[in-house]
């Protein structure tokens, strides 16, 4: 009897536990929508090479208005140009959102090497893919991160209400 009580007040300190766990993850659309403006306010893409930080992509700015998301960033081409680039999203027409590998700058001389800028969401629809930037770890799992948590709050708030 008294391990049968033992083992029943465990798994109700597991449960609750548990539920308090997930309770601290799971994000209001409002918290995803917060956490990813604050994400991107000093966003930048870029890499070390010989002492020298070069840019890539910086200004990201971020506008939601019902189910729209719009990013909007500089990127600097090899030429130094400046070309404003702008991803608009509709999240109710997005069927899936996943990991979309990096972006990479392939540096040539003696011994030319590829270095990773970036990882990359996809949020895709029937007929077209978007891809935004996002830091990321090497090893980490995409899908566990913060940044895709937070999107994948406010696209499945959006599909509900469809």
């Amino acid at each position: 009897m008294k391990v049968f009580l033992c083992f029943r007040y465990c798994a109700i300190f597991f449960f609750l536990l548990s539920s308090i766990t997930n309770a601290q993850t799971t994000l209001s659309k409002q918290e995803a929508t917060e956490f990813i403006k604050d994400y991107y306010t000093n966003f930048q893409t870029g890499y070390d090479f010989d002492g020298k930080y070069k840019i890539i992509s910086e200004n990201f700015k971020t506008e939601f208005s019902d189910s729209i998301f719009i990013l909007t960033f500089d990127t600097y081409r090899e030429n130094k140009n400046i070309q404003n680039q702008k991803v608009t999203i509709n999240l109710k027409d997005i069927l899936s959102l996943e990991p979309y590998g990096t972006d990479v700058v392939e540096v040539y001389g003696n011994d030319p090497f590829i270095i990773p800028i970036n990882g990359k969401l996809a949020f895709s629809t029937e007929n077209e893919v978007f891809e935004i930037p996002i830091y990321y770890e090497v090893d980490e799992d995409v899908t566990t991160s913060q940044i895709y948590e937070a999107f994948e709050t406010i696209w499945k708030f959006h599909k509900k209400e469809q």
